[in-house]
């Protein structure tokens, strides 16, 4: 998948780092060029694996050898990140995460979010669930990047990093659907013993019905149903 990433050409310039120690490899970082000094990981919010390939313990040391900025995702890593003198900016933003072995019903009950939830359901329970309907992780990506206002690089590659996964059985997507027509839809990746979930959309001409930001509508009846389908198959999400 590496790879696939950094030979797959796009609107921006791509490089390919080989780190050496002692003319031994150590690491390969694919870079994506945003000026004329500043790069990015090609891998950044795009996959929760390791940035790149790497010996342990060599992700920090293999930055630092780059002598450009980067901005770095260091998530799903297996440590945090060790202290560098060269980090100039850094900000930790809490990542929430649940079993699904969990009772959810129960928990909507005791927290008093059960009727909400069940409300919603029946406003949608004309839409049908799916998981890896044809063309809906590319429409889920597609639609995701600009309302969150992803770079047009960074969606192509998110959806060549989904489909690769998919191919593998590490990427599903769900979906509500009005007959054929995709309404809203999240999409998780597997990792390890977990499942995470990585990009969401829902169709705002649906909104006159509720939003994933209102209590009510398609968002959250995907939501709702998505932990569920998560819970029989074991992950934590």
């Amino acid at each position: 998948m590496f790879r696939l990433l950094v030979q797959t050409p796009d609107a921006t310039r791509k490089r390919v780092a080989l780190v050496t120690e002692h003319g031994i490899p150590v690491a390969v970082i694919g870079l994506r060029q945003l000026g004329r000094y500043d790069y990015e990981l090609v891998t950044w919010v795009i996959v929760p694996d390791p940035m790149f390939p790497a010996k342990p313990g060599y992700w920090m040391p293999a930055i630092e050898a780059l002598g450009v900025e980067v901005f770095v995702t260091w998530r799903r890593m297996e440590s945090p990140p060790p202290p560098s003198q060269l980090i100039r900016f850094k900000e930790t933003i809490p990542v929430y995460q649940i079993s699904c072995s969990d009772d959810f019903e129960g928990y909507w009950r005791q927290s008093g979010h059960w009727n909400t939830v069940n409300k919603c359901r029946k406003r949608c329970k004309d839409f049908t669930f799916a998981v890896n309907a044809p063309g809906a992780a590319e429409w889920i990506i597609r639609n995701w990047g600009p309302t969150w206002e992803r770079k047009p690089v960074v969606v192509n590659d998110s959806i060549l990093v989904a489909k690769y996964l998919e191919n593998q059985g590490r990427c599903y997507s769900l979906v509500l659907l009005d007959q054929d027509k995709l309404v809203a839809g999240h999409t998780f990746f597997t990792h390890r013993n977990d499942i995470v979930w990585v990009h969401t959309y829902r169709d705002p001409a649906y909104d006159a019905q509720g939003c994933w930001h209102t209590p009510n509508g398609p968002g959250l009846s995907l939501g709702s149903r998505s932990w569920l389908w998560d819970n029989r198959l074991g992950w934590t999400p």
